[in-house]
């Protein structure tokens, strides 16, 4: 149910309500998800919009307990033991569009979600399937920032200046006592965006990104100890999960997009494109190198640091596109 809603010349609303249900193993979930938007015109350059929005999802996105950026995650189900994620969201934004084609977009926002699932058991590659139930337990999650858009564009030219000021966090009581940051907690986002048209049929653009570093979980101290059978053996000392912080991802893609109309009236595209073009090695995971001196046995710390790899060099591309009419 959804309705546009008016209420003067600067002033409407755009409200709603979603029913759903999920039946799995004889239970059903049943839930409601309402939703608003009032937006405010203070004239006609410039509006201020806020938003609710209340979400549940059946799926659960799992991941192992390794900081490796490969595809070994998977969705799950909701079960009948397994309860579907809620999240609440708010935003508030301004919105100006000013003199010389330029757009101003400011937003902030604050999520919470609960029925997260994480992993706990001892694989760091690939969660068992089997063990959907037990090895992952479930808790709660916070999001919160600020986003901002600039916009300038032309006859031929369209540029893009975006940035995200972002914390995102986790609590689980069987993991931490207290809230801890997420592996994805990317404090600043930036992407610059561009594209030039060079005639009529052909157009050129470029993007980077840039975002702090994802998380992992390092030990602070390493403690080694005689061990009756190796020789030593280790005690991992932590502060929190995910303490610490893989260096800053950036990269640069181009690209050029080549139109073209077929004998029969459809579009083709031909796009030759660029991914990392200044081949920065991105860092997807980190380990740690442990060292000690055989001569000081007993609780003697060891001395450790830490390793990052990056494993994506420059990757050139072509696709070919055929728009039907």
């Amino acid at each position: 149910i959804e309705d546009e809603i008016s209420f003067t010349e600067w002033m409407s609303a755009n409200v709603g309500l979603r029913y759903v249900m999920f039946l799995t193993d004889g239970k059903a979930y049943n839930r409601l998800e309402p939703r608003a938007a009032l937006r405010f015109r203070l004239n006609s350059k410039v509006s201020i919009k806020m938003s609710y929005s209340d979400m549940n999802q059946f799926s659960h996105r799992v991941n192992a307990s390794s900081p490796l950026e490969v595809p070994t995650g998977f969705w799950m189900p909701s079960t009948s033991e397994v309860a579907p994620m809620h999240s609440r969201q708010y935003s508030l934004g301004a919105y100006f569009h000013l003199p010389q084609n330029i757009r101003i977009d400011v937003e902030g926002y604050y999520k919470s979600m609960d029925n997260i699932r994480e992993y706990i058991g001892i694989s760091s590659l690939y969660p068992p399937l089997d063990k959907w139930e037990e090895d992952y337990v479930s808790g709660q999650g916070r999001s919160y920032g600020a986003d901002l858009l600039l916009e300038w564009s032309s006859k031929k030219t369209w540029l893009s200046l975006g940035y995200t000021l972002s914390w995102s966090e986790r609590y689980f009581e069987e993991i931490y006592d207290d809230w801890y940051y997420d592996m994805f907690d990317n404090r600043h986002k930036i992407n610059l965006t561009a594209t030039q048209k060079l005639g009529p049929k052909t157009e050129f653009y470029a993007g980077w990104t840039f975002h702090s570093g994802n998380r992992m979980t390092l030990p602070d101290q390493i403690l080694a100890k005689p061990d009756r059978y190796e020789g030593y053996d280790y005690d991992f000392v932590y502060t929190s999960p995910n303490n610490a912080i893989l260096p800053p991802y950036h990269r640069l893609d181009i690209g050029f997009n080549f139109h073209k109309t077929t004998r029969r009236g459809n579009e083709s595209v031909w796009n030759l494109s660029i991914y990392n073009v200044y081949c920065h090695m991105n860092a997807i995971n980190g380990y740690v190198i442990m060292e000690y001196d055989p001569n000081h046995p007993g609780s003697d710390p060891v001395s450790s640091y830490s390793e990052m790899q990056g494993w994506v060099p420059i990757i050139p591309t072509f696709s070919y596109t055929l728009k039907f009419q």
